[in-house]
């Protein structure tokens, strides 16, 4: 029996964006939020992923920028895994 192993080629990978991930508190509404800051720490613009209110709560947010490259669904929520 001849058996033949092969080396798979790594695929040419596609520069990969870094995620920097940060808490928010909301001032006005009181809701901490999990979202995608720059390399300055700020909050980029519709990256809030995940909400939680003052009881802890924790929902999707919408309408996250696709330009992030984040799994969403139609909705703009970041897709979970098995969905």
């Amino acid at each position: 029996m001849n058996i033949k192993i092969y080396e798979e080629k790594e695929k040419e990978k596609e520069q990969e964006q870094e995620i920097i991930l940060r808490l928010f508190r909301l001032v006005n509404s009181g809701r901490i939020v999990l979202a995608v800051a720059d390399e300055h720490g700020n909050k980029i613009t519709s990256s809030s992923l995940v909400s939680f209110n003052e009881d802890m709560k924790m929902t999707r947010c919408v309408a996250i920028n696709t330009t992030l490259g984040l799994p969403l669904h139609p909705n703009g929520k970041l897709r979970m895994e098995g969905e």
